[in-house]
C-alpha cells in the first residue's frame, strides 16, 4: 500500500519541505516507486508510490482540481466502472491525457461533484486528504471497513495527517507522549478500542469516518457508511446462502487480483487461506471473460515447512490445492520463524506494541513474494473462527424449520453458560 502524509498551517506560516521528508522517510516502505512532495506556503503534502494497479504504474499526487483543490490518496477501488472518467479540471491530469485513470482522480471527481454523498459511494480500500483552499478545510476519509490506516494530530495552528503514527511522531515539535489509557486497553487484553492510538494527541480516522478540520481547529466528525442491523437476507434454503457467499468472496477476489503484477498468497490448511488461493486459481481458470486488462496475475503460494513439529504440518492439504490449481509452491522452513528468532527483527513496530506469533511467517513469506516479483501479498486472518464450530444462530434454524438442531444448540449453549 502506498503512503499519504502532510502539514496544513492555518497561521500562514509556511511548511518546511525538509520536515516533510522526514516524515516520509519515517515510513520509506511505503514509497519504493518514488516520493513525491507538493510543499506551498502552508500547505505540504507528500505522496509515496507502490504501483500495484496498472492504473497506478507512473501515477503523480496530490491530483489537482479546480481552485487548487488537491487529493491525496492511498486507495484501491472496486467499482471504478460507476463513475464516469473526470473532465479537465476535476480530478484530471493535465499533461498526461494519454494515461489510464487513476483511482485518486475517480475519488476527486466524485468528491467535486457530489462533497456530502460522494465518500457513501466509493467502494474499496481507501483513505484520502482533500484540502480546499478556498473554504480553508481539510478533510479526511477512511473506508468502511478500515482496510487503509489514516492517523491525524490537530493542534492550535496547524494540523497533521499520514498513513503510520511514526510519521506524525517525526514532525517537528510533536511530543511522544503515551496514551495511558489505550496502554491499559493493551495490557488488560491485547485489544484497543477504535480509534485509540498508543501516543496522546493523535487520533486515528474510524472505518467508514470523514474528519473535517477547519481554520478555527475545529473537528467535525461523520459517518458515512455503518451497518445496517434492520437489512435482513432471508432465502428459503441453505444452499442459496452459500451461493449468495460464494458470489461475495469471488467479487471481492476479482476486485484484488486487479494488479500489474504476480500476487503472492500465504496459503495453510485453514480455512481463509485456502480460500482466497482457491478463488483465485478458480477466476484464472474459468473467468476469462472477467479478466483484468493484461489478463490475471499468476498466483503464487507460500507456505509453512514443519519438520520438527510434523503433527504441525499442513503441506498435504496446501499441494493439493496447488495442484489443483497450478500453483508453484515456496516452502519457509517453520522453524526458522518461530517468535523469537531473529529478535528483534520481528520485534514490535513503533505505532503498535501488538506481535502476532506468526508476524516472523508473515515477514519472511512477504520478503519472498516481494523477491519473486509479487507487487501484492494476501493472507486470510481470522477465518476458521468466523465460519467454525463457534459460530450460533438458533433464530437463524428456527426459521429454517430445524427446530430439532435448534433444541441441540440451545442445549449446548446452556451447558457453557449456566
Amino acid at each position: 500500500m502506498s503512503g499519504i502524509c502532510g502539514i496544513i498551517r492555518f497561521d500562514g506560516g509556511p511548511v518546511s519541505r525538509e520536515e516533510l521528508l522526514r516524515m516520509a522517510n519515517a515510513a520509506a516502505h511505503r514509497g519504493p516507486h518514488g516520493t513525491f512532495v507538493h510543499c506551498e506556503d502552508s500547505v505540504g503534502l507528500v505522496y509515496q508510490s507502490l504501483e500495484i494497479t496498472p492504473e497506478s504504474v507512473g501515477e503523480r499526487q496530490p491530483v489537482a482540481g479546480p481552485a487548487g483543490t488537491l487529493l491525496l490518496a492511498d486507495a484501491r477501488l472496486d467499482n471504478r466502472g460507476d463513475f464516469p472518467s473526470p473532465a479537465s479540471g476535476a480530478g484530471g491530469a493535465p499533461g498526461r491525457d494519454e494515461c489510464p485513470v487513476t483511482d485518486a482522480q475517480l475519488i476527486l471527481a466524485e468528491l467535486l461533484r457530489d462533497p456530502d454523498g460522494g465518500p457513501a459511494r466509493i467502494l474499496g480500500d481507501f483513505a484520502w486528504a482533500l484540502w480546499d483552499p478556498r473554504s480553508r478545510e481539510l478533510r479526511l476519509a477512511r473506508d468502511a471497513m478500515g482496510m487503509r490506516a489514516l492517523y491525524y494530530r490537530v493542534e492550535p495552528q496547524r494540523v497533521l495527517f499520514a498513513t503510520e503514527v511514526k510519521q506524525i511522531l517525526a514532525a517537528d515539535r510533536v511530543p511522544r507522549k503515551l496514551n495511558e489509557l489505550a496502554v491499559a486497553w493493551h495490557l488488560s487484553g491485547m485489544q484497543t478500542p477504535p480509534g485509540q492510538v498508543f501516543y496522546a494527541g493523535i487520533d486515528s480516522v474510524l472505518p467508514g469516518e470523514e474528519v473535517r478540520v477547519g481554520a478555527d481547529a475545529r473537528l467535525r466528525r461523520s459517518v458515512f457508511w455503518r451497518p445496517d442491523p434492520r437489512h435482513r437476507i432471508r432465502y428459503r434454503r441453505d444452499e442459496e446462502y452459500a451461493e449468495h457467499l460464494r458470489e461475495l468472496i469471488i467479487d471481492a477476489m476479482r476486485a484484488r487480483l486487479r494488479t500489474r503484477g504476480p500476487a503472492g498468497v500465504s496459503l495453510s490448511g485453514g480455512l481463509d487461506s485456502a480460500t482466497i488461493a482457491s478463488v483465485a486459481g478458480w477466476l484464472r481458470e474459468r473467468d476469462a471473460s472477467g479478466a483484468p486488462v493484461g489478463g490475471w496475475p499468476q498466483i503464487l503460494a507460500y507456505t509453512w515447512a514443519f519438520t520438527e513439529l510434523p503433527q504441525c504440518d499442513e503441506r498435504e492439504n496446501v499441494y493439493r490445492i496447488a495442484s489443483a490449481y497450478v500453483l508453484p509452491v515456496r516452502e519457509i522452513p517453520a522453524e526458522e520463524t518461530y517468535p523469537l528468532v531473529d529478535y528483534p527483527a520481528h520485534g514490535p513496530d513503533e505505532d503498535d506494541p501488538f506481535i502476532s506469533m506468526f508476524q516472523p511467517f508473515i515477514d519472511t513469506a512477504a520478503d519472498a513474494a516481494r523477491d519473486d516479483g509479487a507487487v501484492v501479498f494476501f493472507q486470510g486472518v481470522r477465518g476458521d473462527m468466523m465460519c467454525g464450530g463457534g459460530v450460533t444462530d438458533v433464530q437463524g434454524l428456527v426459521r429454517a424449520g430445524r427446530f430439532s438442531d435448534a433444541r441441540a444448540e440451545l442445549a449446548r449453549l446452556r451447558a457453557i453458560y449456566r
